[in-house]
């Protein structure tokens, strides 16, 4: 696409099956209803959550938000993140609200930021509103990951975080988003981890009965969540577990009894940072979409292999799994 047709409002035609896509917003649309019911409910969820307010913006928001960035993907601060984005183009599959790019994007050469929802909006007018003077160096389209408008090849680096797991399918969207990158640059992702048997059981029982909801409504059902994690860390209780239990996948040693309840019971996130709405808001991205896919190490380095891709960063959190690899010449993913 030629950066100069989205200063206008209209249509894109493609010059080979003759499609028309909608330039709304000085966004060209590349989706309409998904025929999956469950990806649109997708879809809906994240339109719901991004467009509800600044989240990420907020100064006090961009250090946490940094550290989160640079603790998942094995950056030392913000120094590096400047030595491994410089001069890059990049393609961000998943953008959301845009706050992530306030990490990178002032360092490379062009960024692309792509969503299936309706966030692209709010992204658009965030950097407008909190970063003026770079907001004309982002540009945005509503696409699905799956049929990115982009030739393959397209990109230095293809950053996806926390979204190829929201799809039907997260290997076969890993390797869409592979296809995008040349030769020789990288893919940069972080999907979820699969947890403890509690946990999992705990998640999925939560999922099955708010997903079905309506956005504002499943919001509001894990409100009460969001409060017993606020009140449980606020008293700093702790708890000594005496041994691992290999069997529940639990961890021995002493810990506060909010964070253990959090990493083996449920997900009931609560930061000091944020307000109240703001953490129901990291809930509410855990529990509500549907897709929500979670993968073993094992699983990733498969991928990893399959895709011809060699890892550069592998990192497995209590959270997710992260990777920073190097798509290798000569083969492109099947």
């Amino acid at each position: 696409m030629a950066p100069g047709i989205l200063d206008a409002e209209g249509d894109l035609s493609c010059t080979k099956c003759g499609a028309r896509y909608a330039i709304r917003g000085g966004i060209p649309r590349f989706v309409g209803r998904a025929d999956d019911r469950y990806l649109s409910q997708v879809k809906d969820a994240f339109s719901f959550k991004w467009t509800r307010d600044a989240w990420g913006f907020a100064p006090e928001h961009r250090e946490v938000m940094l550290r989160f960035f640079c603790d998942r993907f094995g950056f030392a601060g913000a120094a590096e993140i400047a030595a491994f984005f410089r001069g890059k183009t990049v393609l961000h599959a998943g953008i959301g609200n845009g706050q992530e790019e306030q990490h990178y994007l002032h360092h490379c050469r062009e960024v692309w930021g792509a969503d299936i929802s309706e966030s692209v909006d709010r992204c658009q007018r965030n950097w407008r509103e909190h970063h003026p003077a770079l907001a004309d160096r982002l540009r945005l389209c509503q696409a699905d990951l799956m049929a990115l408008p982009f030739a393959d090849g397209s990109f230095d680096l293809v950053l996806s975080d926390g979204v190829l797991h929201h799809t039907p399918d997260t290997r076969a969207a890993l390797t869409a988003i592979v296809r995008k990158v040349r030769d020789g640059g990288h893919v940069m992702f972080y999907v979820y981890k699969k947890k403890g048997p509690i946990r999992e059981f705990v998640d999925d029982y939560v999922r099955g009965q708010i997903s079905a909801l309506p956005p504002a409504e499943a919001w509001k059902a894990l409100e009460p969540l969001t409060a017993l994690a606020r009140d449980l860390s606020r008293q700093h209780l702790t708890i000594e577990v005496p041994e691992n239990i290999e069997l529940l996948g639990m961890a021995k040693g002493r810990q506060d009894l909010q964070r253990w309840l959090y990493w083996n019971v449920m997900k009931f996130y609560w930061n000091e940072a944020f307000s109240f709405d703001e953490n129901n808001h990291v809930n509410f991205d855990w529990y509500y979409p549907f897709y929500a896919w979670r993968s073993t190490q094992e699983d990733v380095q498969d991928w990893l292999d399959q895709l011809n891709l060699t890892a550069e960063w592998f990192q497995v959190g209590d959270s997710g799994i992260s990777v920073i690899a190097r798509k290798n010449a000569h083969r492109n993913p099947v």
